[in-house]
């Protein structure tokens, strides 16, 4: 599965999801990567 594919099928099954707690933990998960991301380029 190519980069692009995963994204579709992650965004996808994100805009699925109702849970706020579990939408919570995903942002957590994505800023935490973010923040990393900009510390270590």
């Amino acid at each position: 599965m190519s980069t692009t594919e995963l994204k579709n099928v992650l965004i996808h099954r994100i805009s699925e999801i109702s849970d706020v707690s579990f939408l919570e933990a995903l942002k957590t998960i994505l800023d935490s990567k973010s923040e990393s991301t900009i510390c270590n380029p």
